[in-house]
């Protein structure tokens, strides 16, 4: 009865999950304007003339941006969090698991009682990877453009990489 229970939830969920659109991550923009003004974007194209970014609020609305105008750029991906906070989870509970295999390891290998307990360090390991995962994640990379040109000239290949395929 079990295992037909986790049978229809498993296709249930590829079920859902295939319906869902496939967003592909992007790479979200906070500018902050040398007028003081602050603009939550996602990032469309960086080139010699200025960032055109869309706003978050209005899609169907981009801006443009000289150099002149831009104090400092606050950059990271959109699902930046979510990835780490895996990866985490899964580094973690890989270590709890070693250090818990490891600890109660009293000559008995195999025995139900030493996989347990080295499951339970696990999860509880990967509790904690989630979470450091999950904060760095939440960190942007910030570019300082001061409203100065040729700063921006100098750090237009680093900002380059983050220019979508396409502008529509």
């Amino acid at each position: 009865m079990k295992a037909l229970v986790a049978l229809i939830t498993a296709l249930c969920t590829l079920q859902v999950s295939a319906q869902s659109p496939k967003a592909t991550p992007f790479f979200i923009a906070h500018v902050f304007l040398q007028s003081g003004d602050q603009v939550y974007t996602r990032w469309v194209h960086a080139d010699s003339n200025g960032l055109t970014l869309r706003l978050l609020s209005d899609t169907s609305q981009i801006v443009h941006y000289h150099p002149q105008e831009i104090q400092r750029i606050n950059v990271r991906k959109s699902n930046a969090s979510t990835r780490n906070a895996f990866y985490g989870a899964a580094i973690g509970f890989v270590v709890g698991f070693g250090a818990g295999w490891a600890e109660y390891d009293n000559g008995h290998n195999g025995n139900i009682n030493q996989i347990g307990r080295a499951a339970g360090t696990g999860i509880l390991s990967a509790f904690g990877g989630a979470l450091i995962g999950f904060l760095t994640g939440s960190f942007f990379k910030t570019y300082w453009i001061a409203g100065r040109e040729a700063e921006y000239r100098r750090l237009l290949p680093k900002l380059s990489r983050y220019n979508a395929k396409s502008v529509s």
